[in-house]
């Protein structure tokens, strides 16, 4: 019996065969009990099953944005995807466009705040850019892009070289529709908000000593 309780695969398992070993030790009525771990299986295995249709597609993406951009010899946090993403579009197969709506600060300065930092300070002078870390590097940036209208990337799919290697609905909360590429044909791919791209990316991020990773940290990567 305890090799066999030890032999469980997940805890629901060595549930379900403590249970059958209660009734046979000691007659104990364990069907309800049996049906609620059966139901909790079912339910576990549904969520999962749900949870992995929703997250794959940028999963996926992300890990190939993250090969792209080592293949660029740039670091593969946010900064460095987003960097090597700007200066080298078609090696991603994406385009940067600008909005179609007049230019709003707004969601830059969420996402600065979501960050812990002041939109006040940015443009950084050069003095901070010299001791400043990723984060403020990074948001620096798409600080500058906003201002010139730059605020959505277009990812088309099935490219072969690209990122996004078959058609998901919906990628980075984006659908799926047909958007001119950069030689200006028509192509199925999903236009982002590059803030929204940014939020996606930070899990990628490491812990960073904010001493140790400013622009010295920046000047290890190539530039482009």
């Amino acid at each position: 019996m305890r090799r066999d309780l030890l032999n469980s695969s997940d805890y629901l398992e060595l549930s379900a065969k403590a249970t059958k070993y209660f009734f046979i030790r000691y007659g104990i009525e364990v069907t309800p009990i049996i049906e609620a771990l059966i139901y909790t299986k079912n339910e576990y295995a549904k969520t999962i099953e749900e949870f992995e249709a929703v997250t794959t597609p940028e999963r996926e993406v992300i890990k190939n944005m993250e090969n792209v951009t080592k293949n660029l010899g740039y670091v593969a946090d946010a900064y460095g995807i987003i960097t090597a993403l700007v200066n080298n579009p078609i090696a991603f197969d994406a385009k940067i466009t600008y909005s179609r709506k007049q230019v709003d600060l707004k969601e830059w300065e969420e996402l600065a705040k979501a960050l812990g930092r002041d939109p006040g300070r940015y443009p950084l002078s050069p003095d901070d850019r010299r001791s400043a870390d990723r984060i403020d590097l990074l948001l620096d940036m798409l600080y500058g892009l906003y201002q010139r209208g730059l605020t959505r990337v277009v990812l088309f799919a099935k490219s072969q070289d690209g990122v996004v290697k078959w058609t998901p609905r919906t990628l980075f909360n984006a659908i799926n529709s047909n958007y001119p590429d950069n030689s200006g044909k028509k192509r199925p791919g999903y236009s982002i908000s590059i803030a929204e791209l940014v939020r996606q990316l930070l899990p990628t991020t490491p812990e960073e000593d904010e001493q140790g990773q400013g622009q010295g940290g920046q000047e290890q990567q190539r530039q482009g």
